[in-house]
């Protein structure tokens, strides 16, 4: 079985990522509570809104969930669109590699690391890929100047 590394792919379009992707993903009429960039960046994170029409505030809000549903749509468009021709990756599994939460200029940004696994369905083949996702999630602690994070 041979594994290839796949490097750093990029998607960063003018549009944000909820308008370039998840309009795409979702039913019509339905809104998700992000908004920002792609989250490859610590200047262009994905930013979470708690407060956002689209969240129940009588529910609680599975955050951490939610980050990984939107890793898994960002890698499946990296993939798509950087795949060779031929190449079909099926069977992704993804793995959190690292997570960091660090608290610059009254935001909170929680940095994650995940570890995708593809593998090809016509030859032994397996796709090693390692994103990183910055996502502004600042909304979700009320006050985030007694959050105890990484200060830089």
């Amino acid at each position: 079985m041979e594994i290839y590394k796949l490097e750093k792919l990029r998607l960063d379009y003018e549009v944000g990522f909820k308008e370039a992707v998840f309009a795409e993903l979702i039913s019509p009429g339905k809104v998700l509570p992000i908004s920002g960039s792609w989250g490859y960046s610590e200047d262009r994170p994905i930013v979470i809104e708690k407060d956002h029409a689209a969240v129940n505030p009588f529910l609680p809000f599975d955050y951490v969930g939610f980050q990984h549903w939107i890793a898994q749509k960002r890698v499946e468009q990296e993939l798509i669109i950087y795949r060779q021709r031929g190449s079909d990756p099926i069977k992704v599994k993804c793995y959190l590699k690292e997570s960091k939460l660090i608290k610059k200029k009254n935001r909170i940004f929680e940095y994650l690391v995940f570890a995708f696994f593809a593998r090809h369905k016509k030859f032994d083949i397996v796709y090693r890929y390692n994103p990183e996702y910055w996502f502004d999630i600042t909304s979700i602690h009320s006050n985030p100047s007694i959050f105890c994070v990484t200060n830089t």
